[in-house]
């Protein structure tokens, strides 16, 4: 199953000069991470003040309850990544028995 994952970035002035990327990690209940993407360069132009960055994901856990999309963002070049968002998904399987 793949799904998408869309973030809308917002250029301010100190950000002129500096490169960022973006990783997304998605959490169990149990605090584990059960899916992330590698980090993406967020493609910053002074030509406009909002950038969209799509994430594919090609699979999902099977597991019922709740899961969070965590979106961390940082400038290129440090180490420290800064939890920016999230997002809490409710999941519930549902078994055909036919």
């Amino acid at each position: 199953m793949q799904w998408d994952v869309i973030c809308i970035w917002q250029r301010v002035a100190s950000d002129e000069g500096k490169r960022f990327e973006q990783m997304i990690h998605l959490v169990a209940q149990d605090g584990s991470v059960v899916m992330h993407t590698e980090p993406t360069e967020i493609m910053l132009s002074a030509k406009v003040s909002k950038f969209r960055m799509t994430a594919k994901l090609l699979q999902f856990p099977i597991t019922d309850g709740s899961v969070t999309l965590k979106l961390f963002c940082r400038e290129i070049g440090t180490e420290e990544w800064v939890m920016v968002a999230e997002y809490s998904i409710e999941v519930a399987t549902k078994i055909d028995a036919r």
